[in-house]
């Protein structure tokens, strides 16, 4: 105050720290529950400022137990209620031991209730399974099943739109058949299946397999089969092609194939092709280039072809001598043998080779087609004989 007096003084008011958070209440529930928060000075009040006030609060907290009985600083639940101060709902619909399982829990608060699922119906707090093949539901099969039931019709019968009234239907127009592939439907309302050309049925049942024609010998290939289902198709072997109608194979001209490339000629082969070289000239291992004989290899070559040609030259010239010899020798005895027909006007009958005899003179004779054999010696010794016998 004293500089107050003998100064001018500046008027100061006290500035206080924000309040602390409430701290955590000292009973979780009750009524005996505190909890407090403070404040610091940050400049204190001068020269008559406002004065900084209290420093330090507290207040009650936690002050209930709704739903229980707050005794010896607990809170004692009642049943449905959990929690140190019975303020969480118990969901007892999550304990399957309840009478309602396995239908509808519906929870609620401190407690729960069932409700049935369609097809159960409450009996005695819990749900059983309503048999509704009691009453006349279907039209001619009924099947309970647990919370519902299930209609089926006799055998050509189908059911309706509403799947309770039975109808002579036609599975194979509906769809409602087990065949493979083709179904065929019948008067009474039933239904046989029969498979794709192809393909065999398995044992009589609605199932087709594919027939192997490959494997039974039921194709036209002339070289190779290939099974595809329900039919297979032809193929070929290396160096042929199929024709038009896909069954037969035809052989490849490769020489009429431009990236053949042969040195000299080429020369088509079944499946395949060779290369060809002229005289002189062999075919290397590639089976394309010809390559000219050095002058040994190229005589010797020659040589042979040379003996080849001779030989084939004295063959033809023995043939040909023979021939003539032959008719030669035919001529001859046939004329000798006319003589003595012309005589005795003998029948000549068989005539086995190489002559024969006259049936009157017994002169012999040469046989048709063994021009090759000369006349006996008898023949020419008998000749003045029988000739001075008809003179």
């Amino acid at each position: 105050m004293s500089d107050c007096i003998h100064r001018r003084c500046h008027k100061q008011n006290c500035l206080l720290q924000e309040w602390t958070q409430w701290d955590t209440c000292s009973k979780p529930c009750g009524p005996d529950g505190r909890q407090t928060r403070s404040r610091k000075v940050l400049i204190p009040a001068s020269c008559a400022g406002n004065p900084c006030g209290h420093l330090y609060e507290e207040r009650p907290c936690n002050r209930y137990c709704v739903n229980g009985i707050y005794k010896d600083d607990i809170c004692k639940c009642n049943d449905g209620w959990i929690g140190k101060c019975c303020n969480k709902d118990i969901n007892e619909c999550l304990d399957s031991t309840k009478i309602c399982h396995p239908n509808v829990c519906i929870n609620t608060v401190g407690s729960y209730k069932c409700s049935c699922h369609a097809g159960y119906e409450e009996e005695d707090g819990a749900c059983t399974d309503i048999d509704e093949c009691s009453g006349n539901v279907c039209d001619q099969i009924c099947t309970n099943t647990e919370g519902s039931y299930k209609c089926s019709c006799r055998e050509g019968y189908i059911l309706n739109n509403l799947k309770s009234k039975c109808i002579i239907g036609d599975f194979c127009k509906n769809g409602e058949h087990n065949c493979d592939h083709i179904c065929v439907s019948k008067p009474d309302g039933s239904y046989s299946c029969k498979c794709k050309l192809g393909y065999y049925e398995q044992n009589n049942s609605t199932k087709c397999l594919d027939i192997d024609e490959c494997l039974l010998s039921l194709h036209n290939c002339n070289q190779l089969c290939i099974n595809t289902p329900g039919s297979y198709k032809c193929s070929c072997k290396s160096g042929f092609k199929t024709n038009n109608n896909g069954l037969n194979c035809i052989d490849i001209d490769e020489c009429a194939d431009i990236s053949i490339h042969c040195d000299y000629q080429c020369k088509n082969t079944p499946g395949s092709f060779e290369c060809l070289c002229p005289s002189g000239f062999k075919l290397l291992s590639d089976k394309r280039t010809c390559q000219e004989l050095p002058v040994t290899e190229k005589t010797e070559q020659t040589t042979t072809d040379s003996k080849l040609s001779t030989g084939y030259i004295i063959l033809i010239v023995v043939i040909i001598a023979l021939i003539i010899t032959t008719i030669a020798i035919g001529t001859v005895c046939y004329r000798r043998i006319r003589r003595y027909r012309r005589a005795t006007r003998t029948t000549i009958g068989e005539n086995p080779p190489p002559y024969s005899l006259s049936e009157q003179s017994g002169v012999p004779y040469c046989s048709p087609g063994h021009l090759d054999v000369t006349c006996p010696d008898y023949v020419n010794s008998e000749k003045k004989s029988t000739e001075n016998i008809y003179s």
